[in-house]
């Protein structure tokens, strides 16, 4: 977010095939187009609540490149252990059941 404006970073957009552009960068940072309320509705709500803005998905229409956007929350450190220690129980669960 930058002067009300919102952008995605990270994302890689490859060069369409029949472009003749040489100077392409699929990496740049590039601006979202929203309506001025759709803007102050999500950056109220994602300051609010300290979400953040991820990608779900990207899919062409016509010309443009949508993506459909959600407000997540990230976890915390303890819930990210958790996570690890279940994942390593099911692991060790699903080798003691292979052999």
């Amino acid at each position: 977010e930058k002067n009300g404006r919102l952008f995605v970073v990270g994302m890689s957009v490859p060069r369409y095939q029949f472009a003749t552009d040489s100077e392409y960068d699929p990496g740049r940072i590039r601006e979202l187009l929203f309506h001025k309320k759709e803007v102050t509705s999500i950056l109220s709500k994602k300051q609010a609540h300290g979400l953040t803005l991820v990608a779900l998905s990207a899919y062409n229409k016509g010309d443009l490149i949508k993506l459909e956007i959600g407000l997540v929350r990230g976890k915390k450190k303890y819930e990210k252990r958790e996570q690890m220690k279940k994942r390593d129980e099911e692991l060790a669960l699903a080798r003691r059941l292979k052999k």
